[in-house]
Protein backbone atom coordinates (compact mmCIF):
# COMPACT_ATOMS: atom_id res chain seq x y z
CA UNK A 1 0.00 0.00 0.00
CA UNK A 2 1.35 3.38 -1.00
CA UNK A 3 -0.08 6.37 0.83
CA UNK A 4 0.66 10.05 0.24
CA UNK A 5 3.53 10.16 2.74
CA UNK A 6 5.21 7.07 1.26
CA UNK A 7 4.86 8.46 -2.27
CA UNK A 8 6.24 11.88 -1.29
CA UNK A 9 9.18 10.44 0.65
CA UNK A 10 9.99 7.82 -2.00
CA UNK A 11 9.64 9.98 -5.08
CA UNK A 12 8.28 9.14 -8.48
CA UNK A 13 8.98 5.42 -8.57
CA UNK A 14 5.75 4.36 -10.29
CA UNK A 15 5.56 4.20 -14.07
CA UNK A 16 2.69 6.32 -15.37
CA UNK A 17 2.14 4.02 -18.34
CA UNK A 18 1.09 1.25 -15.97
CA UNK A 19 -1.50 3.22 -13.97
CA UNK A 20 -5.06 2.06 -13.60
CA UNK A 21 -7.49 4.14 -11.58
CA UNK A 22 -11.22 4.44 -11.15
CA UNK A 23 -13.03 6.85 -13.45
CA UNK A 24 -14.57 8.63 -10.47
CA UNK A 25 -11.09 10.12 -9.81
CA UNK A 26 -10.50 11.46 -13.32
CA UNK A 27 -11.68 14.94 -12.31
CA UNK A 28 -8.67 15.13 -9.96
CA UNK A 29 -6.43 14.91 -13.01
CA UNK A 30 -8.53 16.91 -15.45
CA UNK A 31 -8.58 19.87 -13.04
CA UNK A 32 -4.85 20.46 -13.55
CA UNK A 33 -4.62 23.50 -15.81
CA UNK A 34 -0.88 24.19 -15.99
CA UNK A 35 2.05 22.01 -17.10
CA UNK A 36 2.62 18.94 -14.96
CA UNK A 37 4.51 15.66 -14.76
CA UNK A 38 2.98 12.26 -14.07
CA UNK A 39 4.11 12.47 -10.44
CA UNK A 40 1.42 15.09 -9.86
CA UNK A 41 -1.20 12.61 -11.05
CA UNK A 42 0.09 10.08 -8.55
CA UNK A 43 0.04 12.67 -5.76
CA UNK A 44 -3.57 13.57 -6.48
CA UNK A 45 -4.62 9.93 -6.60
CA UNK A 46 -2.74 9.13 -3.38
CA UNK A 47 -4.58 12.01 -1.68
CA UNK A 48 -7.83 10.11 -2.39
CA UNK A 49 -6.56 6.90 -0.78
CA UNK A 50 -3.80 4.34 -0.80
CA UNK A 51 -2.36 3.16 -4.10
CA UNK A 52 -1.63 -0.48 -4.86
CA UNK A 53 1.45 -1.80 -6.63
CA UNK A 54 1.73 -5.03 -8.61
CA UNK A 55 5.28 -6.34 -8.60
CA UNK A 56 5.15 -7.72 -12.12
CA UNK A 57 6.85 -6.40 -15.26
CA UNK A 58 3.84 -5.19 -17.23
CA UNK A 59 5.37 -2.23 -19.07
CA UNK A 60 8.52 -1.76 -21.13
CA UNK A 61 9.98 1.72 -21.53
CA UNK A 62 13.15 3.39 -22.65
CA UNK A 63 15.59 4.54 -20.03
CA UNK A 64 17.82 7.56 -20.80
CA UNK A 65 16.17 8.15 -24.16
CA UNK A 66 17.53 11.17 -26.03
CA UNK A 67 13.98 12.36 -26.76
CA UNK A 68 12.60 12.04 -23.23
CA UNK A 69 11.30 15.04 -21.31
CA UNK A 70 14.07 14.61 -18.73
CA UNK A 71 16.67 14.92 -21.50
CA UNK A 72 15.10 17.74 -23.49
CA UNK A 73 13.31 19.79 -20.80
CA UNK A 74 15.01 18.90 -17.53
CA UNK A 75 14.41 22.34 -16.00
CA UNK A 76 10.66 22.19 -16.64
CA UNK A 77 10.47 18.62 -15.35
CA UNK A 78 12.29 19.61 -12.15
CA UNK A 79 10.00 22.61 -11.63
CA UNK A 80 6.85 20.53 -12.18
CA UNK A 81 8.18 17.84 -9.86
CA UNK A 82 8.79 20.45 -7.15
CA UNK A 83 5.25 21.79 -7.64
CA UNK A 84 3.86 18.26 -7.27
CA UNK A 85 5.77 17.90 -3.99
CA UNK A 86 4.37 21.21 -2.71
CA UNK A 87 0.89 20.07 -3.68
CA UNK A 88 1.39 16.77 -1.82
CA UNK A 89 2.24 18.70 1.33
CA UNK A 90 -0.80 20.93 0.90
CA UNK A 91 -2.98 17.81 0.51
CA UNK A 92 -1.92 16.49 3.91
CA UNK A 93 1.50 14.85 3.63
CA UNK A 94 3.63 15.06 6.76
CA UNK A 95 6.61 17.35 7.31
CA UNK A 96 8.88 14.33 7.65
CA UNK A 97 7.78 12.94 4.28
CA UNK A 98 8.21 16.34 2.64
CA UNK A 99 11.68 16.80 4.14
CA UNK A 100 12.78 13.34 2.99
CA UNK A 101 11.30 13.70 -0.50
CA UNK A 102 12.61 17.23 -1.01
CA UNK A 103 16.12 16.30 0.12
CA UNK A 104 16.20 13.30 -2.25
CA UNK A 105 14.92 15.47 -5.10
CA UNK A 106 17.56 18.15 -4.45
CA UNK A 107 20.32 15.60 -4.03
CA UNK A 108 19.63 14.15 -7.50
CA UNK A 109 19.15 17.61 -8.99
CA UNK A 110 22.44 18.86 -7.53
CA UNK A 111 24.37 15.87 -8.90
CA UNK A 112 22.82 16.29 -12.36
CA UNK A 113 23.67 20.00 -12.30
CA UNK A 114 27.24 19.27 -11.20
CA UNK A 115 27.61 16.82 -14.06
CA UNK A 116 26.40 19.50 -16.48
CA UNK A 117 28.64 22.06 -14.76
CA UNK A 118 25.64 24.23 -14.05
CA UNK A 119 26.47 25.65 -10.62
CA UNK A 120 24.18 28.65 -11.24
CA UNK A 121 21.25 26.25 -11.53
CA UNK A 122 22.15 24.71 -8.14
CA UNK A 123 22.15 28.18 -6.55
CA UNK A 124 18.80 29.00 -8.15
CA UNK A 125 17.29 25.85 -6.63
CA UNK A 126 18.76 26.59 -3.21
CA UNK A 127 17.09 30.01 -3.33
CA UNK A 128 13.80 28.51 -4.55
CA UNK A 129 13.72 25.90 -1.77
CA UNK A 130 14.59 28.55 0.81
CA UNK A 131 11.77 30.77 -0.48
CA UNK A 132 9.02 28.19 -1.14
CA UNK A 133 9.54 25.28 1.25
CA UNK A 134 6.69 24.87 3.76
CA UNK A 135 9.10 23.18 6.21
CA UNK A 136 12.56 24.18 7.40
CA UNK A 137 14.71 24.55 4.25
CA UNK A 138 17.94 24.25 6.23
CA UNK A 139 17.33 20.62 7.16
CA UNK A 140 16.31 19.80 3.59
CA UNK A 141 19.44 21.40 2.16
CA UNK A 142 21.68 19.80 4.79
CA UNK A 143 20.27 16.32 4.11
CA UNK A 144 20.63 16.80 0.36
CA UNK A 145 24.20 18.02 0.70
CA UNK A 146 25.23 15.11 2.94
CA UNK A 147 23.89 12.59 0.42
CA UNK A 148 25.65 14.08 -2.64
CA UNK A 149 28.80 11.87 -2.57
CA UNK A 150 26.80 8.63 -2.56
CA UNK A 151 24.38 9.97 -5.14
CA UNK A 152 27.28 11.11 -7.32
CA UNK A 153 28.71 7.59 -7.25
CA UNK A 154 25.33 6.09 -8.18
CA UNK A 155 24.93 8.60 -11.00
CA UNK A 156 28.32 7.68 -12.45
CA UNK A 157 27.61 3.97 -12.07
CA UNK A 158 24.32 4.30 -13.98
CA UNK A 159 25.75 6.58 -16.62
CA UNK A 160 28.76 4.43 -17.39
CA UNK A 161 27.20 1.08 -16.60
CA UNK A 162 28.94 -2.01 -17.80
CA UNK A 163 27.45 -5.48 -17.80
CA UNK A 164 28.58 -5.86 -14.20
CA UNK A 165 26.63 -2.83 -12.96
CA UNK A 166 23.53 -2.86 -15.16
CA UNK A 167 20.20 -3.21 -13.42
CA UNK A 168 18.22 -6.30 -14.29
CA UNK A 169 14.97 -4.34 -13.98
CA UNK A 170 15.83 -2.21 -17.04
CA UNK A 171 14.17 -3.89 -19.99
CA UNK A 172 15.32 -1.56 -22.73
CA UNK A 173 18.22 0.86 -22.65
CA UNK A 174 19.05 3.29 -25.40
Amino acid sequence: MIDLDYLLAGGNFLCHGSLLYRSKYRHRILQIEDDFVDYRILVRLAACGSLQYLQQPLVVYRWNSAGSMRSTMSGLVALNYWQAMLEAYSLGASQTAFRKGASRFLEKLFVACLFRRSIANVLDWVRRVHRESPVSPFRILALATLRIPLSFFRFIRRRYATGRFMYISVLYRR
